[in-house]
């Protein structure tokens, strides 16, 4: 894990992306400065996680958010659609805050993915929480 800034800063990255916020809400996504290379990099883990995480969301906006969003970041991301495919994700059965126990679909993460996401996001909070 990098500790410091790879370069000079490029340009401003949303510490979250937008892609993980309804449209109504992104431009109250705080911004850290990025350089190109630290900023592709963060690109790559948020584009996956995008793709299925609005599954798991327990927010008023959710619904939306799978009918505008979700569809199109799937068709575009085949190597995604072939890793949630069955039978690296299998269905399970969860426990919901009301106590029902549903049926769910459990998908493999990926460990170093999120963690790599997890750095980005923590480095651009701690930046915006300083300024």
């Amino acid at each position: 894990m990098r500790l410091l800034w790879v370069g000079a800063s490029d340009t401003g990255d949303h510490v979250l992306a937008g892609e993980f916020v309804p449209v109504i809400h992104r431009g109250q996504i705080p911004q850290a400065p990025a350089c190109n290379i630290c900023n592709g990099e963060k690109a790559s883990p948020e584009h996956y996680f995008a793709g299925f995480l609005p599954f798991g969301g327990r927010h008023s906006g959710v619904l939306a958010n799978l009918i505008e969003n979700v569809p199109r970041r799937l068709e575009k991301n085949k190597k995604l659609q072939r890793e949630l495919a069955p039978p690296k994700s299998s269905r399970v059965w969860s426990q919901e805050p009301s106590g029902l126990i549903v049926r769910t679909l459990a998908v493999p993460l990926g460990g170093e993915r999120l963690e790599k996401l997890s750095e980005f996001v923590v480095r651009g909070l701690m930046f915006h929480h300083r300024a």
